[in-house]
C-alpha cells in the first residue's frame, strides 16, 4: 500500500486517508485510515481542504520511478558511505523499484 497526494476535488466517497488530517493550528480533523464519504468531503471543503493523502495501490511507470530514484540519488548526494542515511536511502530506493510497473508499449 501506498499513498498519493490528490485534490480534494479529485476525492471520491470509499477512498481512505493515508495520512492524519490537521487544521492550520494542527488539530486533528480526522485520522489514518478514515474512509472518506460525500459528508465528509464536503465538510472538508467547507473547512478550506485543499487536497488530501489517499491510500492506494498504484504502480509507478518506468519513466516515474526512474525520475524518483534519480530525485533521491540527488538528494543523497553529498551523505558519506556507512551512514544510516546511506540505508535510508537504499530501502527509498528498493520501495520506488518494487512499486515500477511494465514499461508502457
Amino acid at each position: 500500500m501506498s499513498l498519493k497526494s490528490i485534490p480534494l476535488s479529485n476525492a471520491c466517497p470509499g477512498m481512505i486517508l493515508a495520512r492524519i488530517l490537521t487544521d492550520e493550528m494542527g488539530r486533528t480533523l480526522c485520522s489514518a485510515g478514515t474512509e472518506l464519504n460525500e459528508k465528509l468531503i464536503a465538510r472538508l471543503s467547507k473547512m478550506g481542504v485543499s487536497s488530501v493523502y489517499i491510500e492506494t495501490n498504484e504502480q509507478l511507470s518506468p519513466e516515474e520511478a526512474d525520475l524518483m530514484k534519480k530525485e533521491i540519488e540527488e538528494r543523497f548526494a553529498r551523505i558519506q558511505e556507512g551512514s544510516i542515511l546511506i540505508g535510508l536511502k537504499n530501502i527509498l530506493l528498493q520501495k520506488i523499484e518494487a512499486k515500477k510497473g511494465a514499461p508502457q508499449p
